[in-house]
């Protein structure tokens, strides 16, 4: 099989978003800096409540009960503007460029503007589906991104995936109802 596509910020933004909300020291580090937001907040109100000042316990109550709702997506609006910095700034040179992907009997043959590529099924760690793209992560850190959209006869291509996984052993995960 064949696959020939382009890839642009929002394909590596998506991988990397997904990449964030499966990690769990991101997923710990949001929890913790809520919980200690959270409660610095229900102190300070506290602490202006038995100042007798009444407008700056009303002022707290209003932070803390704005940082408990919205915290979480604060949280998740500052990731994606990192990575939306951090993916201009390292791959801004690949936006738009062909890739082009040849899966063989045990191996991958990948051509881009960087070189070409040959990769055994065998350092495959995962096959991803979520429902705009496949990524293929690789036990030494990397992840090959296939945007769907680009893709004719997604069904079978699915298939394909499915299949190779089985046959290669690889851990398949179906993510279509991933969000960010």
């Amino acid at each position: 099989m064949e696959l020939n596509y382009k890839l642009h910020h929002k394909d590596y933004l998506k991988q990397q978003l997904y990449q964030a909300s499966k990690n769990k020291n991101i997923q710990k580090r949001k929890i913790r800096s809520w919980i200690l937001l959270s409660f610095s907040g229900i102190a300070v109100t506290f602490l202006s409540y038995n100042s007798d000042n009444f407008v700056l316990f009303l002022f707290f109550c209003f932070i803390t009960l704005s940082t408990i709702i919205f915290y979480p997506v604060y949280f998740k609006d500052r990731f994606k503007t990192h990575y939306k910095k951090h993916i201009s700034e390292t791959y801004k040179k690949r936006f738009g460029e062909k890739i082009n992907i040849i899966f063989k009997e045990s191996f991958l043959e990948s051509k881009d503007i960087t070189g070409e590529l040959k990769l055994n099924y065998s350092v495959f760690s995962e096959i991803i589906e979520v429902s705009t793209h496949y990524f293929i992560s690789i036990e030494t850190g990397g992840t090959l991104i296939i945007p769907k959209e680009y893709l004719e006869n997604l069904d079978k291509i699915s298939d394909f995936f499915r299949k190779l996984a089985f046959k290669s052993k690889i851990e398949y995960q179906n993510d279509l109802d991933w969000k960010w």
